[in-house]
């Protein structure tokens, strides 16, 4: 093979193969690094309600959660600020399901890969 032939085949196969590691990488961050967003669809109910006998008022919100990261992600703490005028107040409990209502538990959100 003449050498100008062996520097062509040598300049395609490097080409290539940085062609192959940018993709690897590429597929890596798409994959393994990246953490996605955490989205929440707009509410199918608002409540404001009173709760048992001692009549504690109560704010219900139903929605999903939705994860856009390829592994899923996990919540552990939620907050809501109600402003209203001057005033805000925090909400800093939070429950899952219902009914019965489980409150303070950790929720892990399916990625699109589901469970692995």
């Amino acid at each position: 093979m003449p050498p100008i032939l062996q520097v062509i085949v040598s300049i395609i196969a490097i080409v290539l193969s940085a062609l192959a590691l940018s993709l690897s990488a590429t597929t890596a961050w798409l994959t393994l690094f990246r953490r996605g967003q955490l989205k929440m669809t707009r509410p199918t109910m608002i409540s404001f309600t009173h709760d048992g006998e001692d009549e504690t008022t109560k704010i219900v919100i139903r929605a999903l959660l939705v994860s856009t990261s390829q592994r899923g992600c996990i919540v552990e703490n939620m907050h809501a600020v109600v402003r209203h005028d001057n005033t805000s107040v925090t909400l800093a409990f939070w429950g899952y399901g219902g009914p019965p209502l489980c409150n303070g538990v950790v929720v892990y959100l399916l990625g699109e890969k589901g469970w692995h």
